[in-house]
């Protein structure tokens, strides 16, 4: 039996909504269907890279930060011309 200590204790009691909403996505079709083989995945994905020109002037030295930041805004196109690389 492993032992885990929480900074505090759980509640006595979950508040649970009374409705949840399900969301259904439904993706385009594909012009081929996917590989019969299962896909082999890296360990580790480097989400974004970003080249960042040199400052003609530092940063301030004390900058507010929001506290929520979205990182990535991806667009995808209707309609898949190839098909992914395997």
């Amino acid at each position: 039996m492993v032992s885990v200590w929480l900074a505090m204790p759980p509640p006595a009691a979950a508040l649970l909504p009374v409705k949840v909403l399900w969301r259904t996505v439904i993706a385009p079709s594909l012009a081929m269907p996917p590989p019969s083989i299962p896909a082999v995945l890296p360990d580790t994905v480097l989400l974004v890279t970003v080249n960042v020109p040199l400052l003609a002037i530092p940063p301030p030295l004390l900058a507010v930060f929001p506290e929520k930041v979205l990182l990535v805004t991806v667009t995808v196109p209707a309609k898949i011309k190839i098909a992914p690389p395997s």
